[in-house]
This record gives C-alpha cells, sequence and structure tokens, in this order.
C-alpha cells in the first residue's frame, strides 16, 4: 500500500495524525487541537463542504469530546492558535467557522524545524528499526517465525510463561 492511501485509509477510520514538530513546539494540548482541526478541514474539503472554499464549521465541544480534552482547554488552544495566526475564526448567527492559515503552518513548520534543526528526526527510529530488521530478516530461523506469525489466522497472545495462547 503506498502512503498516500495508507494515510486517507487511517484518516477515513477516524485516526488523528500528530506531527513531531508540533508534539515538540506546542505541547500536546495544542498540537491535538490544531491535528483535529486538519482533521475536519480535511472532512469538508474532501466532502465539498468547505464555506466559500474558505472556512469550515466547527463546535469546541464536538473537538473536546472528540479528543478527550476538557472544553475550556478546547477555548484556549483555539486563542493561542488564533495569536500564532494558524486559524482565523468567525460567528455566524450561532454557526462558528474557522479557517487554516496553511501558509502560515507550514512556514512555522517549516522554520522550526530548520532553527532546532529537526531534520534528523528519525535518528531513533533508524537504530530501533534496523535493530529488529537485521536481528530477523539476516537470520533464518527468526524470520522463519515470523514467516509463521504471518501466516497464522489467529491473533497470537502469550500468557505468563511465554506460551501462545489462541483465540
Amino acid at each position: 500500500m503506498n502512503k498516500e492511501n495508507y494515510f486517507k485509509k487511517i484518516w477515513n477510520k477516524g485516526r488523528l495524525i500528530v506531527g513531531y514538530t508540533d508534539l515538540k513546539n506546542l505541547g500536546v494540548t495544542l498540537a491535538v487541537v490544531i491535528a483535529r482541526l486538519n482533521t475536519e478541514y480535511n472532512y469538508a474539503l474532501g466532502h465539498k463542504l468547505l464555506i466559500s472554499d474558505y472556512f469550515f464549521s466547527y463546535d469546541e465541544n464536538e473537538i473536546a469530546e472528540s479528543i478527550g480534552i476538557a472544553v475550556n482547554d478546547v477555548k484556549i488552544a483555539i486563542n493561542k492558535l488564533k495569536k500564532l495566526n494558524f486559524i482565523e475564526t468567525q460567528i455566524i448567527e450561532d454557526c462558528s467557522i474557522m479557517h487554516l492559515e496553511l501558509d502560515n503552518i507550514y512556514n512555522y513548520i517549516y522554520e522550526t524545524e530548520r532553527k532546532n534543526d529537526y531534520k534528523n528526526w528519525d535518528y531513533y527510529l533508524q537504530s530501533t528499526q534496523y535493530k529488529g530488521f537485521s536481528l530477523i530478516e539476516l537470520n533464518v530461523e527468526n524470520k522463519k517465525i515470523v514467516e509463521k506469525i504471518k501466516n497464522e489466522r489467529y491473533e497470537l497472545a502469550r500468557d505468563e510463561n511465554g506460551n501462545v495462547i489462541q483465540f
């Protein structure tokens, strides 16, 4: 499966994708809120529900419920995102609408990564993944174990002694 289809499928299943730079520099709450807003924007865009090809509707209570934080934390996050010039909001009658300043968000991430030399995000990923890859792919016996697991039709779980339990 290619990367584009993988992320489309994940987003279609309701997964929330949060970037490293957002987590590291904005903090968990703000990063999760902006990720949720990105998801709402992508939904509106994908379903041709953008208002004047610019705004999308949002609801602070729904955002709070969907990501498991307090409504007040969502309000604070939205105000911080406004101060960062990441979003613009308006209320028309009883409908809250939002515009993501995509260029500002992109530029912030780009500049933050450049300024803090975040080009090596994969350093620990490389060592972790290579260890597993070399331990299994370069060892015939370990590779047989993985192939057996791949071909089994039941979920593997182990008891306290490491024995496989079938469901």
